[in-house]
């Protein structure tokens, strides 16, 4: 079973490389931390539904920011990201 799978994968590397297919040529892009200030309002549009007879205080929930995010006048996060 190990040498068929071997095989297949030795297969699969040959085939993908004499048609010119790389598997992650490009590399990801750099991602930065961003803090956004203490007390930044931010609008947002709830997904799921929050029952205060249900759920108790640090219930997770998510929501889609309704406008962008900016911080020192840079978008830091588009309008409908999940948060």
């Amino acid at each position: 079973m190990r040498n068929a799978i071997l095989c297949a994968t030795a297969l699969i590397a040959g085939v993908a490389a004499s048609s010119g297919v790389y598997v992650n040529a490009t590399p990801a892009p750099q991602s930065r931390k961003v803090t956004v200030p203490a007390g930044t309002r931010i609008l947002v549009r709830m997904i799921d539904t929050i029952d205060s007879s249900k759920q108790k205080a640090g219930f997770r929930f998510r929501a889609s920011l309704e406008t962008n995010l900016d911080t020192d006048d840079r978008v830091v996060a588009p309008r409908g990201t999940i948060v």
